[in-house]
């Protein structure tokens, strides 16, 4: 089993997706983003991102995230009201850990 990623020390000044370069809202435009149904976009082929998803689910974190067919390729995550701040920023360690685990098994 993988270690999990250990969180941070200190709570980041912005969400995650804010200051990564490969990770970015499918709707560009702030004004038709949701923040319950939050669509991601990943800067990586749709193979790498099935990839990634399947990664995250066989260690348990998340699962059916994927984007839909039709879509880009990138993730699809609730952030209702049943969902804590916390646990978000913890989902997004997660996926920068796959990203790096599947980028560079992928070089």
């Amino acid at each position: 089993m993988v270690p999990s990623p250990q969180p941070t020390a200190t709570p980041l000044p912005r969400p995650l997706c804010f200051w990564l370069q490969w990770l970015t809202f499918l709707a560009a435009d702030k004004a038709t983003r949701s923040n319950t149904s939050i669509c991601l976009q990943l800067d990586m082929p749709k193979d790498q991102v099935k990839a990634l998803t399947a990664l995250l689910e066989s260690e348990g974190v998340a699962f059916d995230i994927g984007s839909y067919r039709d879509a880009p390729p990138g993730l699809r995550l609730w952030g209702g009201a049943t969902v804590e701040p916390e646990d978000m920023a913890i989902l997004m360690q997660w996926i920068k850990w796959a990203f790096e685990t599947v980028g560079s098994t992928n070089k």
